[in-house]
This record gives C-alpha cells, sequence and structure tokens, in this order.
C-alpha cells in the first residue's frame, strides 16, 4: 500500500479534498502505524494567519495557485538511522523509548517522539533526532493503516 499515492513532498503547494483547503506543505511526519502526514499552513484569509492543519497524505493532491508558490524544502540534517519502532536512547536525559513518530520540516530540522514505558504523566518525550542512539531493539505494530488516521477518513478502522 502507498501511503503517499500523490506524491507530495515538503515544500509543495496541496489542495485537501476533504475540506477544500489549499496550503503548503512545510513538515512531514511517518508514524509507528505506517500512516504518513503532513502539516499544511492553509493560504491567508482577510489578512488573518491561519493555523497549521494537520492532514493525512491520501487526502492530498498537488495543486497551483494564483498567489501559493512551491517552496524548495531544504534536505534532512541528519541521516535517518534508527527507524520508526525501534527503541532509542535519549542520553542526555537519560531517558529511553520506542519512536512513535519521526517528523522532518521544511527546513530540514528532524524530531522524533519517542513512547516512554515510565509511570506517571511523562509517556511520550518529543526530542532532536541528533540526540538519540539506537539500541538494535525493534517492536512490531500490532496494526499498520492502509488509509488515513482522520476521523473523516477512517473508514479503514
Amino acid at each position: 500500500m502507498n501511503v503517499n499515492p500523490n506524491n507530495i513532498k515538503r515544500g509543495d503547494v496541496v489542495l485537501c479534498k476533504l475540506y477544500n483547503i489549499v496550503g503548503i506543505v512545510f513538515a512531514e511526519s511517518i508514524h509507528y502505524n505506517g500512516m504518513l502526514q503532513f502539516e499544511v499552513m492553509p493560504k491567508c484569509v482577510d489578512n488573518e494567519k491561519p493555523n497549521p492543519i494537520t492532514l493525512d497524505a491520501p487526502a492530498l493532491e498537488k495543486t497551483e495557485d494564483d498567489i501559493l508558490k512551491p517552496i524548495k524544502a531544504l534536505p534532512p540534517r541528519c541521516k535517518i538511522t534508527v527507524g520508526i519502532n525501534e527503541e532509542a536512547e535519549d542520553k542526555s536525559r537519560n531517558m529511553k523509548g520506542i519512536i512513535t513518530e519521526i517528523t522532518t520540516s521544511l527546513s530540514g530540522n528532524v524530531t522524533a517522539t519517542l513512547a516512554l514505558s515510565t509511570e506517571g504523566d511523562n509517556k511520550h518525550h518529543y526530542c532532536s533526532y541528533q540526540a538519540l542512539t539506537g539500541t538494535n531493539k525493534k517492536i512490531t505494530a500490532s496494526r499498520t493503516e492502509t488509509g488515513c488516521m482522520n476521523i473523516k477518513t477512517a473508514s479503514n478502522l
């Protein structure tokens, strides 16, 4: 299953077919279940700065716009060596967990979300990907997605 059927990339001008929104992709996130999502900054309306929206890859298609133009995304600032569903450690904070999400921004910054096995409120740790060291342990997701995570498009769940 192709999780990015329209070959969307950071910096593309896109149309969300579900919400009829045109915007620029400024980040992409791959999740533990295989789903790919994009952060899209919609076009301004009435000079109001919009909030970014997280949208599933299958809901987007490349488009052309009179105002918005594609932006050249910078390459990721680091090589991805520890992947989704692999255990990693942030030694600077003494935290170890499973990588559940890797996000790459338009500027090339790479961040990761670790699912921690600690008790209490601290269940996730957001960090710079460069701070992580792999432990060579890998888990398998209990299920993988073949469609979308948004409620409007969750027909596959």
